[in-house]
């Protein structure tokens, strides 16, 4: 058996000491750079006014192309993000721990982060994104959560901590109902926790959440869904 290593590192957005086991090198694979080579897929909630392949309500992978009626995935990780777009939809700057962007900025006091003084609202969207595994095809991909899904979302992050388990203890269903506002119409996000996995499973799952955790992952630069809410 190899000796377990450990990585202590530090964390400029939050200045924190953190240390985590080393995931030990996939057989294969050792020559890749695991941030530079590897892309994920994002499935995107197709809405009545989207412009990408599928109906209302459904999935839509933009790497593979793929669309599903709903997902079921084992999630591996959950973080906060945000994410800014031009009025063309041009990705303009995006952070994957909703406190400091890629290009060093400070989220939590930058302008387009805070709400407006006559409550306009924000132009940086917040959300969770969701790093998956997929069952069905082996295969990580990423399930954003943004706009009116952010409560859906800590609704589901309340009941892995009351339950107190991971999230890749779980099968997890995500899927979409429609609702209507003065605004229009809209498909809203729904996560829910179906079956729970077998301990040999969850073992599995906690194995592959040691190899990707700490992953800056590359994805297709793609917006997530702004619903109207």
């Amino acid at each position: 058996m190899s000796e377990e290593k450990w990585l202590t590192e530090f964390a400029e957005d939050t200045g924190a000491i953190i240390t985590r086991p080393i995931a030990p090198a996939i057989e294969g694979l050792e020559d890749l750079d695991i941030n530079r080579d590897i892309t994920l897929g994002r499935w995107r909630l197709v809405q009545p006014v989207s412009h990408i392949n599928g109906q209302p309500g459904e999935f839509n992978n933009n790497l593979t192309g793929e669309i599903r009626p709903n997902l079921a995935l084992v999630v591996l990780k959950i973080n906060p993000s945000r994410a800014c777009f031009s009025a063309d939809r041009r990705l303009l700057c995006s952070s994957r721990n909703a406190q400091r962007s890629l290009d060093r900025k400070d989220c939590l006091t930058c302008p387009s982060s805070l709400w407006g003084e006559d409550g306009e609202r924000p132009g940086c969207d917040f959300g969770y994104t969701f790093l998956c595994y997929d069952p069905t095809d082996q295969a990580i991909s990423l399930v954003g959560a943004s706009g009116s899904a952010v409560p859906t979302a800590r609704k589901y992050l309340g009941l892995l901590v009351t339950k107190r388990t991971p999230p890749f203890a779980w099968l997890t269903q995500f899927s979409a109902h429609e609702e209507k506002g003065e605004k229009g119409k809209w498909m809203a996000l729904d996560i829910t926790l179906t079956d729970r996995l077998e301990p040999t499973q969850v073992e599995k799952m906690r194995a592959l959440y040691h190899t990707l955790i700490g992953l800056t992952y590359r994805e297709m630069e793609e917006p997530t869904w702004n619903d109207p809410c």
